[in-house]
C-alpha cells in the first residue's frame, strides 16, 4: 500500500497547480505556452485591479483571457487523483476555491 500512496503522490505533484498549490481544478493553459494552472488562480492573476500586464505567470508570455484553453488530459488525469485519493482515505484533499483562486 505505501508503493500505491507513493506512486499517487507522484502522480498528483505532476496535476497541482503551481498558483494555489492544489489539484488543477478546471486546468487550462495559454494558447501560446504548456504551463498549466487552474482557471480561476490564472484569470485572478491576469484580470483585476493594480494588474497591468496579462502574462503567463511561469514564463511571462503575453496571454489574454480569451486564449485560455482547457487541458482536458491533465482535467481527466486531476480528476482520477481525487477519485483515487477519495477511495484509498487518504489525507484530505485541498481543492481550489473558485471565488479566490485559492484554497
Amino acid at each position: 500500500m505505501a508503493d500505491v500512496l507513493q506512486h499517487l503522490e507522484a502522480i498528483e505533484a505532476e496535476v497541482t497547480c503551481s498558483l494555489c498549490a492544489n489539484i488543477y481544478s478546471d486546468p487550462v493553459n495559454f494558447a501560446g505556452c504548456s504551463h498549466i494552472f487552474c482557471r480561476d488562480c490564472v484569470i485572478n492573476t491576469i484580470e483585476g485591479p493594480g494588474i497591468t500586464k496579462s502574462e503567463c505567470p511561469t514564463c511571462h508570455q503575453p496571454g489574454w483571457k480569451k486564449d485560455l484553453q482547457t487541458n482536458h488530459k491533465f482535467k481527466s488525469i486531476a480528476s482520477a487523483v481525487q477519485k483515487l485519493k477519495q477511495e484509498l482515505g487518504t489525507a484530505d484533499i485541498a481543492s481550489c476555491n473558485p471565488s479566490t483562486g485559492r484554497s
